[in-house]
């Protein structure tokens, strides 16, 4: 039997509006020992293929996820307003295989670009509240897309961005999942 810990709600598509996800649950945001987002591999410091154990202590734990062979999903919430998203990490036999970083939205939809998310960005400088065009400058020829949004990389490396009013307000490394 699979054990799936789910604190919050992490639609990837839109931002998730705030009230959606609701005051308590999920701990918070990590603090990152690392900044870094490495395309196809890792963010803030947990890599894909990465020991479950490994990823969630290097994020400082996780009250809602203890480690098992049955785990497959851990999430950070949001702060008490509920506007600096979740951060979630999957999991398949006991190793990381997706990382997603998921802004919020305000009660009108529009998303909340604020908390420790926003730190975390590739070597180039993208990150959350990024653009496509800017994804194209600075991996000219690498952007493609899939039924998420704008990729890069193929298969268990691939990064793929998705836009809400034209900037990035989900990030996910790792195979990406089929909608």
């Amino acid at each position: 039997m699979r054990k799936r810990i789910v604190a919050g709600v992490v639609a990837c598509g839109a931002a998730v509006p705030a009230a959606a996800l609701g005051s308590s649950g999920a701990p918070k945001l990590p603090k990152f020992p690392s900044k870094l987002i490495v395309p196809g591999k890792s963010a803030g410091g947990v890599s894909i293929g990465e020991r479950a154990t490994k990823a969630i202590r290097a994020w400082g734990g996780n009250s809602n996820c203890a480690p098992s062979s049955s785990l497959v999903e851990c999430i950070w919430g949001s702060d008490a307003n509920g506007t600096d998203g979740t951060i979630s990490l999957s999991f398949a036999n006991g190793k990381v295989t997706l990382i997603t970083l998921q802004l919020n939205a305000n009660t009108s939809g529009v998303p909340v670009f604020k908390g420790a998310m926003m730190a975390l960005k590739t070597k180039q400088g993208i990150g959350l509240k990024s653009t496509v065009a800017q994804l194209e400058k600075h991996y000219p020829g690498q952007v493609g897309t899939n039924s998420l949004g704008d990729t890069l990389g193929t298969g268990t490396h691939t990064t793929t961005f998705r836009t809400s009013g034209g900037e990035f307000v989900a990030i996910i490394i790792g195979t990406p999942p089929n909608y």
